[in-house]
């Protein structure tokens, strides 16, 4: 009855989600605790900037932050609640007490943070000691970034220091396009003249952007941010993907064709007299309008 009536307050109003999530688990409310845990789990960015967020246990956080159907727009936020975590940790805790809850970095799931991130602000947020231990796993996440960008994906890559979920995708990772459906924009600046063209690249999840500006911008749908921008040297008229590739159409009636995950051109041909309005795909063919 008790549990149930907890519950209750739980679905309707979450406030106290993070101590009924820490006293759950310790009486062995399992009921209680899993309800708690969902709720913490859908609102994760909402419950990690909360006062009381410091004090989750580190076996809870340990199961939350390695959780795949952990709801955050990007592995930054995980990253960061994190380091919260740890400072707050040494301050009330001291470092002794904190060493062996360094297994909780490696939850952290560095190839799916962005590069630049990764490379100037992650290990200076880092409390100093932990810093070694961040290092060697940032590593391991930066050559596994090089490895997907090289290949396409971390299919054979040396995860290294790092476990098989560190390249998964969580389920609820990335753009809550519900958001946008609902009324809400986001704008998405970096050319320097009108978008001519956009084409989604599913196998990829990205989008791509083709401007008077002569270049295509590309686009993670699960973050929204720009990936690479490509030289294409002209204006972008249209735009089509074909597995991994990506093609393009020119104000001139040149046809490029682009290795979507590496970002490089593999050929370039001229097709038309005129400019190439159209690209489609059918049947596995591209076909170019003028």
């Amino acid at each position: 009855m008790i549990e149930d009536s907890t519950i209750q307050i739980l679905q309707s109003n979450g406030t106290e989600c993070i101590e009924a999530l820490n006293c759950s688990y310790d009486l062995g409310l399992f009921r209680v605790e899993q309800a708690a845990r969902a709720e913490v789990l859908q609102k994760f960015e909402e419950y990690s900037k909360s006062e009381n967020f410091p004090t989750l246990s580190e076996t809870i956080l340990e199961s939350v932050i390695g959780d795949s159907c952990l709801h955050v727009d990007n592995e930054e936020s995980v990253f960061e609640s994190l380091i919260r975590w740890f400072n707050h940790g040494l301050m009330t805790r001291g470092s002794e007490h904190l060493v062996t809850a360094q297994n909780l970095l490696s939850k952290v799931r560095y190839p799916l943070m962005d590069r630049e991130y990764l490379v100037s602000q992650a290990v200076a947020m880092v409390p100093a000691p932990f810093a070694e231990r961040i290092r060697g796993l940032i590593q391991d996440g930066l050559r596994l970034l090089d490895w997907f960008r090289e290949t396409g994906s971390f299919d054979g890559a040396d995860l290294g220091s790092l476990d098989g979920l560190s390249v998964v995708r969580r389920a609820g990772y990335g753009v809550r396009w519900e958001r946008y459906a609902e009324g809400c924009e986001a704008r998405l600046e970096g050319h320097a003249d009108v978008i001519l063209s956009l084409v989604e690249c599913e196998r990829e999840d990205t989008v791509c952007s083709g401007s008077e500006d002569g270049t295509v911008r590309v686009w993670s749908k699960a973050t929204l941010a720009c990936e690479r921008v490509l030289d294409a040297g002209s204006p972008v008229l249209s735009m089509a993907c074909l597995g991994g590739l990506l093609v393009t159409g020119h104000d001139m009636g040149q046809v490029q064709v682009w290795d979507a995950a590496a970002g490089s051109r593999l050929r370039g041909f001229q097709a038309h007299d005129t400019g190439v309005e159209v690209l489609a795909v059918h049947a596995g063919l591209v076909c170019s309008g003028s």
